[in-house]
């Protein structure tokens, strides 16, 4: 099981993108690693740090501006998670998708209502966690350590639902 795992984790690396909504992976994060810190300007000019999220748990939610299938996971969280426990990173570095009010706007639109969470670059953030294919949720406790990971649609609220209330009560 664990060599499957390993195999699909780095078969997931080498095809970095979108992930389709047959392939889902739930996996404990192992060792719980601390998230790298970072200083992030959003879309609507708020700085946010790995210290602002301390004491909490909250997800880093890793996508790109071009990944629509994308969207349907974030709004997915979005109904979820609670106000201010959900950062949304783009992992694109190119200078076509650098725009994060345009995207944040396009969101909004796609979803036909309002997405009041940060918007932030972080292709850097991104690379140092190795993230691969997208969407990429990785649930971060209060000491700021990564507790678990999503890679993969994951449209569905009351799934969603459950996966974050196993592991944040």
């Amino acid at each position: 099981m664990k060599t499957k795992a390993i195999f699909l984790i780095s078969l997931l690396l080498v095809l970095a993108g979108c992930i389709d909504e047959e392939t889902v992976i739930d996996e404990p994060t192992p060792e719980f690693e601390s998230f790298p810190q970072f200083t992030l300007t959003a879309h609507d000019g708020s700085n946010n740090t790995l210290e602002d999220m301390s004491d909490t748990y909250w997800l880093a939610y890793f996508s790109a501006p071009w990944c629509t299938h994308c969207e349907t996971t974030l709004d997915s969280y979005d109904q979820v998670i609670p106000a201010g426990k959900l950062l949304v990173f783009s992992k694109d570095s190119s200078n076509e998708y650098s725009d994060m009010s345009a995207w944040h706007n396009d969101t909004e639109e796609n979803l036909n209502r309002t997405v009041a969470r940060p918007f932030m670059l972080a292709p850097e953030l991104a690379e140092s966690l190795e993230v691969g294919g997208i969407p990429h949720a990785i649930i971060v406790d209060s000491d700021g350590n990564m507790i678990t990971e999503k890679v993969g649609k994951s449209p569905d609220v009351n799934e969603t639902t459950d996966w974050w209330n196993f592991f944040t009560n």
